[in-house]
């Protein structure tokens, strides 16, 4: 593994570090990563909340209120006047990654980031506005422990 901060860990980079090779190919090895990752991404757009091993803290989706003006410049140039965009399927909430670390172990604080996939991202978007998701998430500020 490079000592660099940099390091983005991809399924061959774990496979390499994975103590069982004999067990497991790597074409199984990456299915099994590939079927959890599609598992855990469909429970966390059902609203699940999941507490991270080791101390590492709780990961999945909150909703929270835009406090930034979402100005739509196309009608900006066409009328000269602002306005704002009107979500109206998800009544002004935006919905963000949560990772809740609460003093985490010293390797954990910097080591990990979470950001979703862009294809996993669109999907989450189609789900909000077309089904209505927004209402399954938790607010920022709830407890997540429940």
């Amino acid at each position: 593994m490079p000592k660099t901060t940099k390091y983005l860990a991809n399924w061959a980079s774990i496979y390499e570090n994975y103590p069982n090779k004999d067990l497991v190919t790597r074409s199984e090895f990456r299915l099994i990563l590939k079927v959890f990752h599609n598992l855990l991404c469909d429970a966390i757009f059902e609203g699940k909340v999941f507490k991270l091993p080791f101390g590492a803290g709780v990961f999945g989706i909150s909703k929270a209120i835009n406090k930034k003006a979402n100005i739509d410049y196309t009608k900006y140039n066409d009328t000269k006047s602002y306005q704002e965009y009107r979500n109206h399927h998800s009544e002004g909430y935006v919905v963000k990654s949560l990772w809740i670390r609460n003093n985490p172990p010293i390797f954990l604080k910097s080591t990990f980031k979470f950001r979703l996939q862009r294809g996993k991202a669109r999907k989450l978007a189609k789900l909000i506005k077309d089904e209505g998701y927004i209402y399954k998430y938790r607010e920022e500020n709830e407890n997540y422990f429940n």
